[in-house]
């Protein structure tokens, strides 16, 4: 057991809480790690930006599971994107993780550029972060001075675009 990782308990709350929450925690992949600087909450089929939107398909199935696994999926077919899910079985919900530091400091922005650096692809689809011994969070002090705003390229999302789901520390 690796000592002060995050439990299951804190994947079964809610995404934009636990968006807010994971902010500077450390995900540590193999032997390579980012510090979480910026994420995004996604609700449930209600939330038009979430892709739990249009049910339970073979792409979304992740979503649905109980929280405490990797959702990663392809955008423009070329990158890929590194989503917590979150929340009990059958309630899905995501945090999208869209950028961090590197412990030498430097910045690394956009979800396809953290999944990069992390050598994170579809493999890793269904991961469980809570029991993998290569593949977790490290827990860390709340961070402060969390700043928020709109989710980044969901404008197809009606009134879901302009909820103040994304967060970031400077």
């Amino acid at each position: 057991m690796i000592r002060n990782r995050l439990t299951k308990q804190f994947f079964l709350q809610d995404p934009i809480s636990c968006a807010k929450l994971l902010l500077g925690k450390k995900f540590i992949v193999n032997d390579k790690s980012l510090i979480i600087t910026e994420t995004e909450g996604y609700l449930g089929p209600e939330d038009l930006a979430s892709h739990a939107r249009f049910g339970k398909t073979t792409r979304t199935d992740p979503l649905f599971h109980a929280g405490g696994i990797l959702y990663v999926f392809v955008v423009y077919g070329l990158h890929y994107c590194t989503n917590f899910v979150m929340g009990e079985e059958n309630q899905p919900g995501a945090v999208l993780l869209r950028a961090g530091k590197t412990e030498e400091g430097i910045l690394v922005k956009g979800p396809g550029k953290f999944s990069a650096y992390l050598g994170i692809d579809k493999t890793y689809n269904y991961t469980d972060i809570v029991t993998n011994p290569n593949c977790y969070i490290f827990d860390a002090p709340p961070a402060k001075n969390i700043q928020k705003g709109e989710r980044i390229g969901v404008g197809y999302a009606k009134q879901w675009a302009h909820k103040l789901y994304r967060f970031w520390i400077i």
